[in-house]
């Protein structure tokens, strides 16, 4: 395994808000880090509708104090397909 890593079940993905016009999606990812890494990282998070179309997508420069432990996304999609 990679010295930084997803760890095994360490996806979260909740929608808090959902509307026609809008959803909120918030992502927590836990990592394991392993290594000596001395810089940030750089993580990116994408959002693919059923179509495989990019409708999401953050990037987030982590400080290397935070490599283990939860790190936290918000990210707005646009007139999200609902379904009941």
């Amino acid at each position: 395994t990679n010295p930084i890593a997803i760890a095994q079940y360490g996806v979260f993905v909740t929608t808090p808000q959902v509307s026609a016009k809008e959803a909120t999606l918030k992502h927590q990812l836990k990592l394991e880090n392993t290594s000596t890494l001395k810089s940030p990282l750089e993580i990116e998070v994408k959002v693919l509708n059923a179509k495989g179309k990019l409708v999401a997508r953050n990037i987030q420069t982590v400080p290397v104090n935070q490599l283990s432990g939860i790190i936290t996304q918000n990210l707005n999609v646009k007139n999200p397909a609902l379904w009941s």
